[in-house]
């Protein structure tokens, strides 16, 4: 694709004026690629949607979907980039390759050292609007993981992969997770709700106090205390190894006041059912392991191994702080 003559394309399709600057190709977008646009009538964002990915049969019904859930999310004051519709229609085309158009929103992700407070409080009041839209009943999880870590170290030592040891060191870990995991997933009320479903700092673009939760093609339904739980860490540096209890706190306060679930719940089996981490670690191991994947695949796949085993040691660490909290007793 021409990028320069595909824009210009677009632009005079949907009138938005003649391209001031080269479209900057955005960071991140491991599926789907973004650009910012500089235009004579305003900035846009444009996220061009992977081609393969609408090959697959169920795909524009998912993104039919999509667009029924953003409407939802819209009416309940979801403070989020939305796409512009033309003729009701948000998925647009143009020299047969389609896209999303937005509003350029000009703010960046916070890095965890500038979160503070405010932060916290405003990002899980609008959890709280997104869980609020719709709940229903569903039926007890009775899905387990069967992760054969021992397995995966004998293939990973075999192949001589850099995180072997660290694998070997944290094995006994790994399997009692996994095993404190596959014990609480059927405890963990059923529920469904709205979900963001990647709720973390990268997905809020903020300028000064104002913001916008973006991603939003990642929310369906699903199970909100696991968001809950996950989102609050997530937002008080437990990704980043660096778990800060009163920002878990003030996260916990704002969703709680917000909230119209019912909160009295046994939280020890929402915490140690999340399975995010260990089927994430799962796929980069797999992904480490085989064989036709190129040099810069099984690098990103080892850097993903050794920040998640790393995140797993952390959360084991910090179980006991976390369900110490007042409000998840």
């Amino acid at each position: 694709m021409e990028t320069n003559t595909f824009f210009q394309d677009l632009l005079n399709k949907y009138d938005l004026g003649d391209l001031l600057d080269t479209p900057i190709l955005l960071p991140g977008g491991l599926l789907h690629e973004s650009y910012k646009l500089s235009t004579s009538t305003g900035n846009y964002a444009v996220k061009l949607i992977n081609p393969s990915v609408l090959k697959e049969e169920y795909a524009l019904k998912e993104f039919e979907k999509e667009s029924r859930m953003e409407d939802m999310l819209s009416k309940a004051g979801v403070n989020a980039v939305y796409p512009i519709a033309y003729d009701g229609n948000k998925m647009l085309e143009v020299n047969g390759r389609y896209f999303y158009l937005a509003a350029w929103f000009d703010g960046m992700p916070l890095s965890i050292d500038d979160v503070t407070e405010y932060h916290c409080q405003a990002v899980a009041e609008q959890l709280a609007r997104i869980h609020n839209i719709e709940v229903r009943e569903t039926e007890k999880s009775s899905a387990v993981l069967d992760i054969d870590f021992d397995r995966y170290l004998e293939r990973c030592q075999k192949a001589s992969l850099p995180f072997a040891e660290l694998l070997n060191e944290n094995l006994e870990l790994l399997k009692n997770t996994l095993s404190r995991c596959n014990q609480s997933i059927s405890k963990v009320p059923s529920v469904l709700t709205f979900c963001h479903n990647d709720y973390d700092l990268k997905n809020v673009l903020w300028n000064k106090d104002q913001f916008r939760i973006i991603d939003l093609e990642a929310v369906g339904f699903n199970n909100p205390y696991r968001e809950i739980m996950s989102s609050a860490l997530s937002w008080s540096g437990a990704d980043d190894l660096r778990f800060d209890e009163k920002m878990f706190d003030v996260y916990l306060d704002s969703y709680f006041r917000n909230s119209r679930l019912d909160l009295k719940i046994n939280w020890a089996d929402v915490y140690d059912a999340e399975t995010g981490r260990l089927t994430w670690l799962e796929f980069n191991l797999d992904k480490a392991l085989k064989e036709d994947a190129s040099a810069e695949e099984k690098e990103a796949a080892i850097r993903e191994i050794n920040k998640t085993i790393n995140r797993i040691i952390c959360f084991d660490k910090i179980r006991e702080a976390v369900l110490a909290n007042e409000k998840l007793k």
